[in-house]
């Protein structure tokens, strides 16, 4: 197998890649469309032959040479600007390459729940989101000890699984 080497590529560019390898993944059989300023909505995307909405918030991670894992990082204070514009997803995009992109499309609930248990935890700043990707798997591994173990078991939000949310 080939050595990994990250895309050299400045994050904004990257976070722009993301929002178009999302774009692309849903023209398929959705319209999409780019609100003209971003504000935490990154696309606005509704299925054709529906008059159903959904708004995107998108995060993209590239190949780390530090491990098999991508943090997702959310600033708390923005999170809570953009549940106030009603947002639907966060899609956090995991680009190993060009032959190598995964998405998990985190519905909006999941991400109020995780966010809720790290609030009792102490999070001053940032929410972060360890999405680890090994053998072709993407799982989310936070350093918590939790109760209800299910909640990490994300699998039912990745890739084809993931868009199946976007009704």
């Amino acid at each position: 197998m080939p050595k990994k080497t990250p895309l050299k590529i400045k994050p904004s560019l990257l976070g722009k890649k993301g929002e178009l390898l999302i774009t692309n993944r849903l023209l398929k059989d959705y319209e999409v469309f780019f609100p003209y300023f971003d504000r935490g909505i990154d696309l606005i995307v509704k299925k054709l032959k529906s008059k159903r909405f959904y708004t995107i918030q998108c995060k993209t991670r590239n190949f780390t040479t530090r491990g098999d894992y991508r943090i997702m990082s959310i600033k708390k204070k923005d999170f809570h600007k953009r549940l106030k514009r009603n947002l639907d997803f966060f899609v956090f995009v995991v680009y190993n390459g060009e032959s190598d992109i995964h998405f998990v499309v985190f519905p909006i609930s999941w991400i109020k729940k995780m966010t809720k248990i790290l609030d009792k935890r102490g999070v001053k700043k940032n929410y972060t989101f360890p999405i680890h990707y090994k053998d072709g798997k993407i799982f989310y591994k936070p350093k918590l000890k939790l109760k209800d173990k299910s909640i990490l078991n994300i699998s039912k939000f990745v890739d084809r699984d993931g868009w199946k949310k976007l009704k």
